[in-house]
């Protein structure tokens, strides 16, 4: 009997189905949902776990860095060369490699590991300028340490690393991808420890130069809450803002300089629609605000600052001016002193801005009385002609809170926040309980200024809205 033969292997040319992966783990798209939800530990530990594990693991572990803590103990390996594993080169090769995975960076100094760990030494290389002294005949990489940085958002501490060092460090991370820069916490050194401390002149003018000379740099978020500089940055700030006149979509400055020197060009940012300032006095203010109209009316967020200044002036030409800009959306505004604001501004508020979400009206200057605050018919028309769309309101009152609300209750019903402003503790607290227990919606957030006594009237509140909507409680947010 012919014994039957083995069929022959027939070769795949390409003609079959390819085989597809069954396991839903292994499978890119699930596994990036997965590691989602793992926090800096958990992707930490996952990417230990296997090789098919590691490198997606590590992708979302870089892609958003909470603290520079990270980089720079990679760099602090290499302070002992000779007893690495990996040459100068290779170190060189993994910086690059998780340097172009990560998408942000926000270092905040005063919560930063740096302080705690080994990496304080590299800190102090990197804000000097010598962070090339870790990688011994290698240099560090042309396109930068985070090529593919998309935010930076940095807040100094200025008692642990000096203005311009501050600014050196930041200079290591700009690159063309970037769109987001933030940078708080620089105001120079303190040079008086009083009631009103003041602060050195931070030169500004290299930090300026590099941001408009670097080719493919187009900022569309730029958050500069920083101190008052030498005469350098009239010089280099007005290039910098017309190099990113037609990509600056949302702009900060906490220094009137900016509104001082540069009201042409921030005028001619032709695509603003978020601008946060400060001005010096209201004349300026009014002036600003006028020029902003003519030029940018499409303006949506503004967030004003008015400094206190000698001589009073009538903020209703501020009112005024900032009635031209119809597409506000969000308004926070500053002032030393508020007027007694009436019914008939409630309603052409409501006819100016017919998208208000958000209106702060608050006082700058603790140490005055801050005028008369807010009239009861000024509250009381609010919720008539703004709140269909209001969501965030922010009211200073007086020293008698319940002369400036309405005497019957009224109800806001979009209302998600509401920030209260007093510079003392009210006289009847247990009114006032029952008071905003009745025109808050019962989901909604309670914040305010107020002094220690005013927690003991948050809880009280907490406690009646819970009564009142079957256990659920008002969420009191203080603010000391």
């Amino acid at each position: 009997m012919a014994k039957k033969g083995r069929p022959k292997y027939e070769p795949d040319y390409g003609e079959s189905e390819p085989i597809r992966e069954t396991n839903p783990i292994r499978i890119p798209e699930i596994l990036n949902r997965v590691l989602e939800f793992a926090d800096p530990d958990g992707k930490a530990t996952i990417a230990r776990v296997s090789r098919g594990w590691s490198e997606p693991a590590l992708k979302l572990l870089w892609r958003d860095l909470p603290d520079l803590d990270p980089l720079l103990k990679i760099f602090a390996l290499l302070k002992n060369i000779r007893n690495s594993r990996m040459s100068p080169a290779e170190k060189l090769e993994r910086i690059k490699t998780y340097g172009a995975w990560v998408r942000s960076l926000r270092f905040d100094a005063f919560n930063s590991f740096i302080w705690q760990s080994n990496t304080l030494e590299v800190c102090r290389a990197l804000c000097s300028g010598k962070l090339h002294q870790y990688i011994p005949m290698v240099s560090l990489p042309a396109s930068g340490l985070f090529p593919n940085l998309h935010t930076l958002e940095w807040r100094a501490d200025e008692c642990r690393m000096v203005a311009e060092a501050t600014l050196k460090a930041v200079s290591y991370f700009l690159h063309p991808s970037l769109k987001h820069l933030s940078l708080s916490g620089v105001f120079g050194r303190v040079m008086e420890l009083a009631y009103n401390p003041r602060y050195s002149r931070v030169e500004y003018g290299p930090f300026f130069h590099t941001l408009t000379k670097m080719d493919g740099l187009k900022l569309e978020h730029l958050n500069l809450k920083m101190g008052e500089s030498t005469g350098a940055l009239v010089d280099e700030a007005i290039p910098c803002l017309r190099r990113h006149q037609d990509t600056l979509v949302h702009f900060t400055a906490w220094t009137p300089e900016f509104v001082s020197h540069f009201q042409t060009e921030l005028w001619g940012l032709s695509n603003l629609r978020s601008l946060e300032v400060i001005v010096d006095t209201l004349p300026k203010a009014i002036g600003f605000i006028d020029g902003l109209a003519d030029a940018r009316p499409e303006l949506e967020v503004l967030n004003l600052s008015v400094l206190p200044s000698w001589g009073r002036h009538e903020p209703q030409g501020l009112w005024n001016a900032l009635k031209r800009l119809r597409n506000i959306t969000k308004l926070h505004l500053e002032v030393p002193e508020i007027r007694a604001l009436q019914e008939e501004d409630a309603r052409s508020m409501g006819e100016a801005w017919p998208s208000l979400a958000s209106l702060y009206i608050l006082s700058n200057y603790k140490w005055s009385n801050s005028g008369p605050g807010l009239s009861r018919d000024f509250l009381s028309a609010i919720s008539r002609h703004l709140s269909g769309t209001l969501k965030t309101l922010g009211l200073h009152f007086g020293p008698n809170i319940r002369s400036s609300v309405p005497i019957s209750p009224v109800r806001f019903e979009k209302l998600e926040t509401l920030y209260i402003q007093t510079w003392s503790t009210p006289n009847d607290p247990e009114d006032l309980v029952r008071y905003f227990a009745q025109i808050l919606p019962h989901d909604a957030i309670l914040e305010g200024n107020w002094p220690y006594e005013w927690r003991n009237i948050a809880q009280r509140l907490e406690q009646e809205q819970a009564r009142a909507n079957g256990g659920e409680s008002l969420e009191p947010v203080y603010h000391t």
